[in-house]
């Protein structure tokens, strides 16, 4: 899937390592970035049913932005469910959803080409650890659609950068795809969802803020940002021209295929925002509350 496409929610969840040798992914797992959450399963069997049983029921089954047909057509309108976000953001299981598994080929038992098919359908992104000579076998797992990308092991100083790119491109593929029912619908009205000039704005926003987690909180264009402490931020963004309630302090421009103006405030800049609707005012206590889960 395109990585343009800008997701309704996202968040750094775990990433899965699976194979028989513990020491040496638990140096892997240690030269890793730590804005994910990382476990190791060395016996691969355990592993299948920790992802076959089902390691996270996410409240995303009941989506903070919600859809509704009206008018007897194919319009749709969307609302935020603050209880819906509240909940999952007062919920340490959120980090506990599992994004990518990554397989290292040295498994034994159950054969590796056994164990990608029987997780082929796990929604989680799978990635395959492999020696040099191992690539035709991983390019044609790929291909046949039971992994989502590989990496090949090496000496080299830029492995672990290939490894943290590839496992960060695939966490947010997933939330791409879980995306892209709302995204699909909300283009006409906030076409920068789909912009790879806005997207790949936000994403630089998101890494120089250290943010690993954002929601969708308002149809109209609104994106609640926590960085790896908590701290809340709110994105505002309209495209074509800047909204009449908008105040003259504060917009910034970037363009795409059009202009998008933007806002961003962070936890003390948040409440002359929200002032006004009591659905708003609770929202900077449920970002208070959720520093307690991280």
């Amino acid at each position: 899937m395109s990585n343009y496409i800008l997701p309704t929610c996202y968040v750094a969840g775990t990433v899965l390592f699976i194979g028989d040798q513990y020491r040496e992914l638990t140096g892997i797992r240690k030269a890793l970035l730590p804005h994910f959450f990382y476990r190791i399963f060395d016996e691969p069997k355990q592993a299948e049913r920790f992802l076959l049983k089902g390691y996270y029921p996410r409240v995303n089954n009941q989506p903070w932005v919600r859809s509704e047909a009206f008018d007897h057509t194919v319009r749709t309108r969307f609302h935020f469910c603050e209880k819906t976000l509240s909940d999952e953001l007062c919920s340490s299981h959120r980090f506990e959803e599992v994004v990518v598994a990554v397989i290292d080929s040295s498994i034994r038992e159950p054969s590796l080409f056994d164990l990608c098919r029987r997780i082929q359908f796990i929604e989680c992104k799978k990635l395959l650890l492999i020696l040099p000579d191992e690539v035709g076998m991983a390019k044609k797992a790929v291909k046949e659609g039971i992994i989502d990308g590989y990496v090949v092991k090496d000496d080299s100083p830029s492995m672990m950068l290939k490894l943290t790119t590839a496992i960060s491109t695939l966490a947010y593929n997933y939330f791409q795809e879980f995306s892209l029912p709302i995204v699909s619908q909300l283009q006409l009205t906030m076409p920068y969802l789909s912009d790879v000039a806005f997207v790949d704005f936000f994403q630089n926003i998101c890494f120089d803020k250290d943010i690993i987690e954002f929601y969708l909180i308002d149809p109209a264009g609104g994106y609640l940002l926590l960085d790896a402490n908590a701290n809340p931020y709110y994105f505002e963004i309209a495209s074509g021209q800047v909204p009449t309630t908008w105040s003259a302090e504060n917009i910034n421009a970037v363009c795409g295929k059009q202009i998008y103006y933007y806002r961003l405030f962070d936890e003390a800049e948040m409440l002359p925002l929200t002032a006004g609707s009591q659905e708003w005012e609770s929202f900077r206590s449920f970002c208070a509350r959720a520093a307690e889960y991280l």
